[in-house]
């Protein structure tokens, strides 16, 4: 039963993604969070089947699962086939994983099943390991970092700040700025005299976005149920699902009535002085190419509109949403 698990994991997760791009290209949604709330689907669709047949059985996992219309998807399958096969296959519910393993012995059955729980465990260990380490570094970081003194002007920045009880820390140990801790903002020492104070409020609206929306978190979940599902090519998805988080959080600070322009040459600044000292250098080799990360990003930013979507884009988002949950409970 688990290798039915394993193998029609790895079907649905590709058959989901393809299906995700392909609405998303199809509907033409530009809300950057829509399409990061639309690309976690596949990640999630299948930790929740498993956690359905763990909890509930395997009676009501083949049955009664509300997340799998496996057993209509593969009957139509099957329709096309001889129908000798039809009448061998029409009584089983995992039918392409259960008649692929009727052909492969037992034993290499369990030694394959128990070696890819094996790997997933040697996976699960080191990213573990990792997070401590970490967690300690960020430690060391907190012990030599100081409170921000510039000042922020911006009244709505100023009280989300509040709202959120979030800190805003200098270091010399942190080279670009980041969020963590869920109510924290570390920024370089060294930045802070190159960023106008736009720029810099710019950063830390995108950093406070980050806090919100709790990224961090949802992307350390995204990277263990992805390190667990060893076996699905998610590496890719996974960094379209970080872009979307930074084009999200670079959306909304037309919000707070900041201009996007000055996030823009913010991350210039910030690319510059943690990987390019030598301007000449980053000019030429930071920016050059169209499929650069920064490059697109930057682009994005440049063309976000300073104006409130029509009612019909959130009917239309809503509808979406529902499309692709209906695509996530069928597949």
């Amino acid at each position: 039963m688990l290798f039915h698990l394993l193998l029609n994991s790895f079907i649905v997760f590709v058959v989901l993604t393809l299906l995700t791009n392909l609405f998303l290209s199809i509907s033409k949604i530009t809300n950057p969070r829509l399409r990061y709330l639309l690309r976690l689907l596949p990640i999630l669709k299948f930790p929740v089947d498993l956690l359905v047949f763990i909890f509930f059985g395997e009676n009501l996992f083949l049955n009664f699962n509300p997340f799998s219309c496996q057993v209509y998807m593969q009957d139509f399958m099957t329709s096309f086939a001889h129908v000798h096969i039809q009448n061998e296959l029409a009584p089983e519910h995992f039918i392409i994983p259960r008649y692929l393993a009727s052909y492969i012995p037992s034993h290499l059955l369990n030694i394959t099943v128990i070696g890819m729980l094996a790997i997933s465990s040697m996976i699960i260990a080191r990213k573990v390991y990792l997070f401590w380490q970490a967690r300690a570094y960020l430690k060391k970081i907190f012990i030599s970092a100081s409170p921000c003194t510039r000042p922020i002007y911006n009244s709505n920045l100023l009280n989300k700040l509040k709202q959120g009880n979030v800190l805003i820390l200098t270091s010399n140990a942190v080279q670009i700025p980041f969020a963590a801790n869920l109510q924290s903002i570390f920024m370089p020492h060294d930045l802070l005299a190159e960023l106008s104070q736009e720029e810099f409020e710019s950063i830390i609206v995108h950093e406070l976005e980050h806090l919100r929306w709790k990224d961090p978190l949802f992307k350390m979940a995204c990277d263990l149920l992805c390190a667990l599902f060893w076996w699905l090519p998610s590496s890719w998805w996974l960094k379209r699902l970080e872009l979307e988080q930074e084009d999200a959080c670079d959306a909304e600070v037309y919000k707070y009535g900041i201009d996007v322009t000055a996030l823009a040459t913010a991350i210039v600044k910030v690319v510059k002085q943690a990987k390019y000292p030598d301007l000449r250098f980053a000019a030429i080799s930071s920016f050059d190419s169209p499929k650069n990360s920064h490059a697109r990003r930057i682009s994005n930013i440049l063309n976000i509109k300073n104006k409130r979507d029509f009612c019909w884009r959130y009917v239309f988002g809503i509808g979406a949403c529902l499309l692709a949950t209906s695509c996530f409970w069928m597949c």
